[in-house]
């Protein structure tokens, strides 16, 4: 994959463990202009994030949130920035790049599983001022499984019933 990405500017996200993400992005070091990001979204607690991305090693760039998620950005960005807080407690640092998955989270919802009502999130919110960056980590439309408004669909699938709804105002 380094071959391929050669001098291009990319962003790789990796999911697994923190083994993985190091190793990742280890493999990953020689192409210069790649940031690799290790996705927390599931950890227990913001302290447990940071753990895993201190874990990671020192080639891991910054961390994700909300991948697949629907955390309203006032509640993902508060989640950000406390694993940010509880990292620079850990390793010192504080020039990790956070990055939100906003792709789902423009309005707030009950449920986890193709919730009604969802709307697409703010659309590649960049900053310089060390606020978490906001961009679409997870193609609107893609089905968390057969739950929701989208009972007849399996995991991963795009349903363009889906992409329609949360594209909604």
């Amino acid at each position: 994959m380094a071959r391929g990405l050669g001098h291009d500017r990319a962003l790789v996200v990796v999911r697994g463990r923190h083994c993985e993400a190091g190793d990742a992005a280890h493999a990953l070091a020689s192409a210069a202009r790649t940031k690799v990001l290790f996705d927390v979204s599931d950890a227990a607690s913001p302290e447990v994030a940071a753990q895993r991305v201190a874990a990671s090693g020192p080639d891991v760039d910054g961390f994700t949130t909300n991948v697949g998620g629907y955390a309203p950005e006032r509640v993902a960005i508060a989640t950000s920035r406390a694993i940010s807080r509880a990292f620079a407690a850990i390793a010192g640092k504080r020039d990790y790049t956070a990055v939100i998955d906003s792709s789902r989270n423009g309005k707030p919802v009950s449920g986890a599983g193709n919730p009604a009502g969802a709307r697409i999130g703010s659309y590649e919110v960049l900053s310089d001022d060390g606020a978490p960056q906001q961009l679409w980590l997870t193609v609107p439309g893609i089905s968390d499984g057969p739950c929701g408004t989208a009972p007849s669909s399996r995991a991963g699938d795009f349903v363009p019933d889906l992409a329609a709804a949360l594209a909604r105002r």
